[in-house]
């Protein structure tokens, strides 16, 4: 019984395969695609972001390089005035405000 399902099926196969028949396209299909392919007319590719065009990124990356400038220089001069005030403070020349030149005790 199962042989006789698997031959029913492969004449069938066979039967659909010999139905197969040339598909009739535009006489000039061919030469359109082709051309259309060489310009380039295409769909064209949408970005994913519309709004995010190329003078937009140039723009924001412009802004992130001066936003990290300034934070880089602000981060260093107080990282710089801390150190002073650290080193100053280990070797005892810092002033505070009880000492004066002119407490003299």
């Amino acid at each position: 019984m199962d042989q006789e399902n698997v031959e029913k099926q492969v004449e069938e196969t066979l039967e659909a395969a010999s139905r197969i028949a040339q598909v009739k396209a535009p006489p000039f299909f061919k030469e359109g695609v082709l051309n259309q392919m060489r310009t380039g007319k295409g769909e064209e590719e949408r970005p994913l972001i519309p709004w995010f065009t190329p003078k937009y990124q140039v723009a924001a990356l412009i802004c992130i390089i001066m936003v990290n400038a300034f934070v880089l220089l602000w981060y260093a001069s107080d990282n710089y005035d801390q150190s002073v005030a650290n080193f100053a403070q280990a070797y005892g020349l810092s002033s505070s405000d009880n000492e004066s030149f002119f407490n003299v005790n």
